[in-house]
């Protein structure tokens, strides 16, 4: 990290960009290959080793704070960088956690994703349309450029970078005294917000994607932690939190483009007559979302299915809980992967309450938008996100019916609990939402025990 620090500060020794992003590979490699050593690793001989890898979080942290600290200009370094801060390291850090079915490290491990992506979404919402050097087909900011093209745009910008490098070259000390907890990252040029943001939302799907395996797989070993405890639910008080801060950042994008809608009507204005109707009286307004390239669109909604499935799979293990298992006893693997499942269903919901949409109405909200924009722009109705948002609507109409096919099931096989088994039941029912729900002030998760 210290040669990391010294590289972004100049002080490389004549090394190349390439041999610089060969650095960058190899460490990531190296993170690869200890992700993949986890997989033959015991349980015990993890409960063991778990230490070891509290550097490997201090790392992470340290990369947070040259991405916060130094104004890096080529965009392919900020590629590689981010990756390993929202991606790499995160995954391999929660699988450590998981392994050992303890709270490892002193902070959340994704907590620097979930940051990113407010931020992301935070400069777009203040980002007006004139400032914006580089549009693309389908979307206002690209993260598909090459190199060449991000230097034509830091040309243009070159006296502002210049500025802010000098600043942080001079008083490096200064910025790196700040407390992580309170930088943001220092992004030089619009195609880096893009691509950083994809990289953050690309870790949180592999999130998700590792609960939907634990919940919906028979039995997969890797992702099977050591026996249930307090320790364990600890941990997964850790990441129901998470997922309702991830959550709560992405539903930032299903609201109003308040700059954009403004510059359009603006333009509009300028056009038609007074007494004709712009952009805003048709109903045609654009979202946060609709900034996204091509490549971001597409991966948002690979992350709205991902969510999406995952929720259906963890409400689908609640119910075959209560209503196919006639006792109270289960294994540690299914149970585990209850809790999981809770995990995911309480992590939802206590999103809910912070967002004007939610994972449901905002992508009803996104689809009806970029619809009519086609349809008003003469635009190709076979476009590729028009035909992956309905897919995800489905899915979450669907998660709609199972979670109500859970709550009449416990409204009517388990509002008078007449036998022991079914007691047993919703006691280690309730602990858990309990335990789950701890600091969450207006919380809907209270409908679960009633």
């Amino acid at each position: 990290c210290e040669d990391l620090g010294a590289g972004y500060l100049g002080h490389s020794g004549g090394m190349t960009r390439s041999l610089f992003l060969l650095y960058l590979g190899v460490i990531s490699k190296c993170v690869e290959a200890l992700s993949n050593l986890l997989d033959s690793v015991t349980v015990t001989d993890m409960c063991r080793l778990k230490s070891g890898f509290i550097p490997l979080y201090d790392a992470m942290g340290a990369i947070w704070g040259a991405l916060c600290d130094y104004s890096l200009r080529q965009t392919s370094i900020v590629k590689s960088t981010a990756r390993l801060c929202f991606d790499q390291m995160p995954t391999l850090l929660r699988k450590v956690e998981r392994r050992a079915a303890t709270c490892t490290f002193h902070g959340h491990v994704h907590k620097f994703s979930v940051r990113m992506i407010e931020f992301c979404i935070d400069s777009f919402l203040n980002c007006p349309l004139g400032n914006v050097a580089e549009t693309a087909a389908y979307g206002l900011l690209s993260a598909d450029h090459d190199d060449a093209d991000a230097n034509k745009q830091q040309t243009r910008e070159i006296s502002n970078e210049e500025n802010q490098r000098q600043q942080n070259c001079e008083n490096p000390v200064a910025r790196s005294n700040v407390p992580r907890d309170f930088k943001k990252p220092s992004l030089c040029s619009s195609d880096q917000l893009p691509a950083v943001l994809n990289i953050a939302l690309s870790g949180m799907v592999k999130t998700y994607h590792e609960s939907y395996r634990l919940i919906s797989s028979a039995r997969d070993r890797r992702q099977i932690m050591s026996k249930h405890s307090k320790e364990s639910i600890t941990l997964a008080l850790r990441r129901r939190v998470e997922m309702t801060n991830f959550l709560s950042a992405i539903y930032k994008l299903f609201e109003d483009d308040l700059m954009s809608n403004n510059a359009e009507n603006v333009e509009d204005k300028k056009e038609i007559g007074p007494n004709d109707c712009t952009r805003e009286d048709n109903g045609v307004k654009d979202i946060v979302a609709s900034r996204l390239s091509f490549h971001g669109m597409a991966n948002f909604c690979a992350c709205l299915e991902k969510i999406s499935m995952t929720l259906v799979a963890s409400v689908k293990r609640l119910v075959k809980y209560f209503k196919h298992f006639k006792h109270s006893f289960h294994s540690g693997d299914e149970e585990q992967r209850l809790v999981e499942s809770m995990v995911c269903i309480i992590g939802w919901i206590c999103s809910r309450n912070r967002s004007k949409h939610d994972i449901s109405t905002g992508s009803m909200h996104w689809y009806i938008i970029q619809r009519e924009k086609f349809s008003s722009a003469g635009g190709d109705e076979n476009y590729p996100i028009l035909g992956r948002l309905p897919k995800v609507i489905y899915r979450l109409d669907h998660l709609e019916a199972e979670l109500l096919n859970l709550i009449n099931i416990l409204l009517n096989d388990f509002s008078h609990v007449d036998d022991d088994a079914k007691m047993r039941k919703m006691r280690w029912f309730e602990s858990i939402t309990t335990a789950l729900s701890q600091n969450t002030p207006g919380s809907d998760v209270a409908f679960f025990i009633r």
